[in-house]
């Protein structure tokens, strides 16, 4: 983890700055998978650069073009630990033509088996961003906090590319 962490910043600190919002808001994410983590580039250069330092970290599942920018899917050859958790997948996403936003990780998602309603509901006192909720793919909720967002889909990542890929007779890791 520690030539990960000389990519994309110290996953630790961030994981650990996420966990503690959340319990701050009175989140209970204890039985959660952790999906994946995302980093977000501020420039293609960086992107192309950190696509190439990742190569000998992890497969690319995918690489597609999402909301007119590139967002790459990397399963890692040694998960990201944090406690007793493991994280095996890395979202890299090339930066939005329209937002001028710094580099660094970006967000955390985590798959709930539960309706988006119900899961709400046990946190009345959240606002949850729910832009997303009715997307394709990968619909989900998510809190914004000052420098990092909290995602929540029923699937994870992995699952929903490898399944697009299947369908679309694509299914290489490379």
């Amino acid at each position: 983890m520690a030539e990960l962490n000389e990519i994309i910043g110290n996953t630790g600190e961030f994981i650990s700055k996420v966990l503690c919002a959340l319990y701050k808001d009175k989140i209970d994410v204890s039985s959660l998978d952790i999906d994946h983590l995302c980093y977000r580039s501020n420039s293609d250069e960086e992107y192309e650069q950190l696509k190439s330092r990742l190569k000998k970290l992890a497969w690319r599942l995918d690489e597609s073009e999402i909301n007119s920018r590139l967002i790459g899917v990397y399963i890692l050859k040694e998960p990201m630990r944090y406690m007793s958790r493991e994280i095996y997948c890395l979202e890299l996403c090339a930066p939005k033509k329209s937002a001028d936003l710094s580099s660094g990780l970006e967000h955390l998602e985590f798959v709930i088996g539960e309706d988006f309603e119900d899961f709400m509901q046990k946190y009345p006192h959240v606002k949850f961003d729910q832009e997303d909720v009715y997307k394709s793919r990968n619909p989900g909720i998510k809190i914004r906090y000052d420098g990092f967002k909290v995602k929540f889909h029923h699937q994870a990542l992995e699952d929903v590319v490898r399944k697009e890929k299947l369908l679309n007779g694509k299914n290489r890791i490379k």
